[in-house]
């Protein structure tokens, strides 16, 4: 829209407005979907501002066409840049030589051109300071083109000088049709761009004359009826005519314009104030700044019942509030409205005002029951999505949201499998990328695939769970199913069904490694690439080393704490890929709960939620979102890791110093620098273990009391940093 602008003055001028976040998130949506209790299943997809409005765009398509580039909707437009200009300068070009060639322009040619050069070029070199002296036009051959330049030049010198400007350009309009062929809609462009800036009502008309005109063949060089849609929607939002404005800004991105994407924010009356870009003012867009009192909420309120009872305004103010106010609050903090109030203020005053306008339908009405749904009012939910004419991926996926909590998981997970094909029908599938974190549409895909591979997972259906949660791009819970849940049998047959590439990526970071900790190495091998083969080979030949009877204590000994101090340096060997990720809490609070990981969680039904307060920290022990089977958890307790620690690798190692200690005299420097090392892998940084240390620094002092580093470790009342005679 300001790129049309920018193209009839013939110059540049920067806009500069503040960007507005496009989306309610940066995709904020959980990392992990069985984390946190599976709480993820309770809350609503994540809806994106721009989408939404892409989608109600879809009913607005005008007969016009855009011309140029696109104006994106992130950027921090309006902000012409010299490329429009020189695409403006080319088009006015050709233009210029075409009425010459046509004799719609009768004058000597050569002449004609270099006058109507010069005058572009001084339009374009004026400075709109008003300090500096601005020549006069060259006498250019009387016809529309002059009579543009002449308005032209006016505007360029400010204010003041715009009444000039528009007589110049009506005196355009007011030739004869066949005399004005080439600059009728740029003239009538700019005198809808003045009245706007006079606050005269007679914009839209201009606005609407420049389509007009370029409907009945005037020339339209530059696309102005394409552009003049946000104008006109500009003018009519400054009128207060919102239900208009909203139609036409609508119409205006259906062209591709995708800067109507931040004006139409302007329409949402409860949106919080954002300096710098278009508000909503019930008093009007330039109203100056007012304290939030109870007259203003008050008709901010009445602002809310007025979009209710337009179908374009309420589909516009249900988008906004969903893609702002259905993030769960786990990850995702919600955008306050312009009086400070909270996600659950935005939701309730939203559906009260579609009660006080008396709104019993709705083309959206799959999107008001999601936002009755993240309100908390499930009967409200159900009762809009029946008044869904038919069936789309928000509409089915709020009836799975309502089975699953009547308890129906099968008849959820059935329902839910129809809503990642709904998506793609609805081109909601995310664009392949090579990070596609951040890919459109990713958080809807993803969300929808945690869903479903949720409900397989709690009916039993454990492979469909994996291969879901991995189609969803939620690996971490498509490796925890298949480190935890699958036997090792399974996940060998699931990875064999798969090309190389895949079957690398998906398994071997858990197979692997699971099949060491089973003792099935010549197994494992195959799922581990080269390096790590050739580190599998040098621990299992330690391995029968320190197993080997026909060798001395002391090559055994050494044998088991070479394998050990090899696994501690290569824990991926061995480590599986979900342990106790992180201490939930720790010390000597006895009201602080013991620390758990997802297994664990799953197997005990429960997890703990921090909640943080001005007090503190408070915990909260909560029920999973969706219980585990039996059958997994049996499976949970036979794969269990022993022992089920994080760092799995370092107590596994510390097991086998114990081993080649036992093998070795007292007080030689060997016994003392092994127990030592074994201390200092498990001593306490925010994942160690002081108690298990504690037990290894007890061996040193009735074992190894009387060496050098015993009694340095005496000394110091600790283990100390430094090597022996193995360690280095």
């Amino acid at each position: 829209m300001w790129k049309s602008f920018t193209k009839v003055l013939l110059f540049v001028a920067l806009f500069t407005a503040t960007p507005s976040p496009l989306h309610a998130t940066g995709d904020f949506g959980p990392a992990n979907w069985l984390h946190h209790g599976g709480d993820a299943v309770n809350h609503p997809p994540e809806f994106y501002w721009a989408d939404e409005l892409r989608r109600l765009a879809r009913e607005f398509q005008p007969k016009e066409k855009r011309v140029g580039g696109d104006v994106a909707a992130g950027d921090s437009a309006p902000v012409p840049t010299e490329s429009y200009v020189k695409e403006a300068e080319a088009n006015d070009k050709a233009d210029f030589e075409d009425a010459l060639k046509t004799g719609r322009l009768k004058a000597n040619a050569e002449e004609a051109k270099r006058l109507h050069a010069e005058a572009r070029e001084l339009i374009n070199s004026i400075d709109d300071s008003g300090t500096a002296p601005v020549p006069a036009l060259p006498a250019e051959p009387a016809g529309e083109f002059a009579d543009y330049h002449k308005g032209a030049h006016a505007f360029k010198q400010g204010q003041k000088h715009w009444d000039e400007a528009r007589a110049a350009w009506e005196a355009l309009m007011q030739r004869p049709k066949e005399e004005r062929h080439y600059r009728s809609t740029w003239a009538a462009f700019m005198l809808g761009k003045v009245a706007l800036f006079q606050k005269k009502p007679e914009a839209v008309k201009w606005f609407q004359l420049v389509r007009q005109l370029a409907g009945e063949g005037f020339a339209d060089s530059l696309g102005l009826a394409a552009d003049s849609y946000g104008w006109e929607a500009k003018a009519e939002l400054d009128a207060g005519n919102f239900e208009k404005s909203a139609r036409l800004y609508l119409t205006q991105l259906a062209l591709g314009d995708e800067s109507a994407i931040i004006s139409l924010k302007a329409l949402v009356p409860d949106r919080a104030i954002v300096w710098g870009m278009m508000n909503f003012d019930p008093a009007g867009p330039d109203a100056p700044e007012q304290p939030v009192t109870p007259a203003l909420i008050k008709k901010h309120r009445e602002a809310l019942v007025r979009s209710a009872r337009d179908d374009v305004l309420r589909r516009l103010q249900t988008a906004h509030v969903l893609a702002t106010e259905t993030v769960g609050s786990e990850w995702m903090w919600g955008v306050q409205s312009f009086t400070g109030e909270t996600k659950e203020d935005r939701l309730s005053n939203w559906l009260d005002a579609l009660k006080k306008a008396g709104v019993t339908k709705s083309a959206d009405a799959d999107r008001l029951a999601w936002c009755a749904y993240t309100q908390g009012s499930y009967t409200s939910a159900a009762n809009w999505l029946k008044l869904c004419e038919t069936d789309s991926s928000m509409s089915v996926w709020l009836r799975v949201k309502l089975l699953r909590r009547d308890g129906k998981l099968k008849q959820a997970q059935d329902l839910m499998t129809k809503v990642p094909a709904l998506l793609e029908a609805e081109n909601l599938r995310p664009e392949k990328d090579e990070d596609d974190s951040y890919s459109p549409n990713r958080s809807l895909w993803m969300s929808a695939h945690g869903d479903l591979a949720s409900l397989y997972l709690s009916n039993g259906q454990f492979i469909d769970a994996m291969n879901t949660f991995f189609a969803g791009g939620l690996r971490t819970d498509a490796l925890f199913v298949a480190e935890r849940v699958l036997t090792s049998d399974e996940l060998i047959a699931f990875a064999k069904s798969l090309g190389a590439d895949d079957k690398r990526r998906a398994v071997t970071q858990v197979l692997g490694p699971r099949l060491v900790r089973e003792d099935r190495y010549d197994e494992a091998r195959a799922w581990f690439d080269e390096s790590k083969q050739k580190d599998l080979d040098t621990y299992t030949a330690l391995l029968k080393q320190a197993n080997d009877e026909t060798l001395s204590k002391m090559q055994r000994a050494k044998a088991w704490f070479d394998a050990a101090d090899f696994l501690a340096d290569s824990g991926e060997l061995i480590n599986p890929t979900f342990m106790p990720d992180a201490p939930r809490a720790e010390g000597d609070n006895p009201k602080k709960p013991k620390p758990q990981s997802l297994p664990q969680d799953r197997q005990a039904g429960f997890y703990w939620h921090t909640r943080y307060t001005n007090a503190g920290e408070k915990y909260e022990k909560l029920p999973l979102a969706l219980p585990p089977s039996d059958a997994e958890k049996k499976r949970l307790a036979a794969s269990k890791p022993s022992p089920d620690r994080f760092r799995h690798a370092i107590f596994i190692a510390a097991a086998m110093v114990r081993k080649a200690a036992a093998l070795l005299p007292d007080n030689t420097d060997e016994l003392a620098d092994i127990l030592n090392t074994a201390g200092n892998w498990l001593k306490g940084d925010y994942y160690g273990d002081d108690d298990e240390a504690d037990k290894f620094f007890q061996l040193i002092e009735r074992r190894a009391s009387k060496t050098a580093l015993g009694k340095e470790a005496a000394a110091k009342h600790w283990f100390v940093d430094r090597t022996g005679p193995w360690s280095q």
